[in-house]
C-alpha cells in the first residue's frame, strides 16, 4: 500500500492505493494580508473552503476586508469544474508541476487562488484600448450605469481615475480564477465607489460574472 498523501496541509488523508476517504468532511480557511486598494494599507483576503470529503467538489467563498469593511464577496461551487483535476493534459499546462487529482487540487485551492491574485502580465494597452468592447470602458460604462445610475460623462470620470491609477501603478489589479485553466475577469477598487469595479479585457465575461458581480454591488450598497 503506498503512503497516504495530505491533502489541504494534513486537515484530512485520502488513501491512493485503495481509494478509501477520511470520514471527516474538507473545512478550512486560509488568509493573506496585501494591499489591494492601493492605499498602501494591507487589507484581508480570507478564502474558506468546504466540501463533503477531499475527493468531493468543494465550495469556497473569498472576501475582502477593509478596515472592517466587506469590499468584495463571491461564492463558488466547483461540482462543474471538479473532474478537470483529473486531466493530466489540463494540469500540466495550466499547474506546471502537479501531477494527479489529489496533488493539483491541493495546489490550486490553498495555493492558486491567493498567491495568484495579482496578476503579473497584465496587458495594459489591450486594457485601456477604448475602442474595444472587452476592456475598461467598454465594460465600464455599461456596467456603472446599470449598477450606480452613472451617466456616461460621471462614468469615465470614475473609468479615467482608474486608467490613471493603472498607469502610474497607483491602482492594485486583481483577479478571481474561474477554474484552474480558465482565468477571471480583471478587477480594480474605486475609490469613488468605494467598491471593486470589474472588467474583462480580451474574453467575453463568463455567463454568471455580471449578476454575481450585480449581488456584490446591491450587498455592498446596503
Amino acid at each position: 500500500m503506498r503512503r497516504v498523501l495530505p491533502i489541504l496541509a494534513g486537515l484530512l488523508a485520502l488513501d491512493a492505493c485503495s481509494g478509501t476517504k477520511a470520514a471527516g468532511p474538507v473545512d478550512r480557511t486560509l488568509t493573506r494580508a496585501i494591499d489591494v486598494t492601493g492605499d498602501g494599507e494591507e487589507e484581508t483576503v480570507t478564502l474558506h473552503i468546504t466540501g463533503l470529503s477531499p475527493t468531493a467538489p468543494f465550495q469556497w467563498t473569498l472576501a475582502i476586508d477593509a478596515g472592517g469593511k466587506i469590499i468584495y464577496h463571491t461564492e463558488r461551487n466547483d461540482a462543474e469544474i471538479d473532474p478537470i483535476f483529473n486531466d493530466a493534459d489540463a494540469m500540466a499546462t495550466a499547474m506546471e508541476g502537479c501531477s494527479g487529482y489529489a496533488a493539483c487540487k491541493e495546489r490550486y485551492y490553498a495555493h492558486e487562488i491567493l498567491e495568484g491574485l495579482i496578476p503579473t502580465d497584465l496587458d495594459l494597452d489591450a486594457i485601456l484600448d477604448r475602442s474595444s468592447p472587452n476592456g475598461l470602458y467598454g465594460i465600464g460604462r455599461p456596467f456603472l450605469k446599470q449598477c450606480c445610475a452613472r451617466s456616461v460623462p460621471s462614468a469615465d470620470k470614475v473609468l479615467k481615475d482608474i486608467e490613471t491609477g493603472l498607469r502610474d501603478s497607483s491602482a492594485v489589479v486583481i483577479t478571481i480564477p474561474a477554474s484552474p485553466v480558465e482565468a477571471g475577469p480583471l478587477m480594480v477598487f474605486s475609490p469613488d465607489a468605494r467598491r471593486m469595479s470589474s472588467w474583462t479585457a480580451g474574453l467575453s465575461p463568463p455567463s454568471s460574472w455580471y449578476s454575481e458581480l450585480m449581488t456584490f454591488w446591491t450587498e455592498s450598497s446596503a
